[in-house]
């Protein structure tokens, strides 16, 4: 009966027939729940722990990753940046074999057209000397001639002067040419004839 007029007024006993303000049964759950929270938070620090060893490592390997990342993306540049420059050079060597092969056509053209003026050339010069072999030919079978007419005329200027006659005389008044017997020719005429076998004075008599 005391415990319920006390209650009636905010007060109770505990078991060592103390007052108190509260309930012995709620100081007994908040002291538990004291507790339980205590664990509780000395579970979340431990948890806080955890996690942030964890966020600790998870950025270590977020840079790691990072650099990976960076490193990736430079090779992957690189490669793209040898193949661009592959594919210059590629392009570099492809016109440069198209102009040396433009020069070699030029230049075969060149050849063959020294070619055909050489081969000219040679036909020309061979016409040339054929044609300078043919005058000299000429020339020298002109002088065979002349010299064999001389011998000729020497002959029968000879032949004609035993007899007392001059048959190459056949100009009367005019000097014949290579008429060695023509009393018509002068001293010069004879010499130019080459009629030492035969004179004037010889003629004459």
């Amino acid at each position: 009966m005391v415990e319920e007029a006390l209650s009636n007024f905010g007060l109770f006993i505990d078991d060592e027939n103390k007052i108190r303000l509260i309930d012995p049964e709620r100081v007994t759950d908040s002291a538990e729940l004291r507790d339980e929270c205590k664990d509780f938070i000395d579970n979340v620090l431990e948890f806080k722990k955890i996690v942030d060893t964890l966020i600790e490592k998870t950025e270590e390997y977020s840079k790691q990753v990072e650099v990976a990342r960076l490193k990736s993306i430079g090779a992957k540049n690189m490669l793209k940046s040898a193949a661009k420059y592959r594919e210059f050079e590629k392009q570099q060597l492809q016109s440069l074999i198209k102009e040396k092969m433009i020069e070699l056509d030029r230049l075969r053209v060149e050849y063959e057209s020294l070619q055909k003026t050489e081969r000219e050339q040679s036909e020309k010069m061979e016409q040339l000397s054929l044609k300078a072999y043919m005058f000299i030919l000429i020339n020298l079978l002109f002088l065979l001639f002349t010299q064999l007419v001389q011998c000729q005329n020497l002959a029968v200027n000879s032949i004609d002067t035993n007899n007392g006659t001059c048959s190459c005389n056949l100009n009367n008044g005019s000097c014949d040419v290579s008429c060695c017997c023509d009393t018509d020719c002068s001293t010069e005429d004879i010499k130019a004839f080459n009629c030492n076998q035969v004179t004037t004075n010889e003629v004459t008599m």
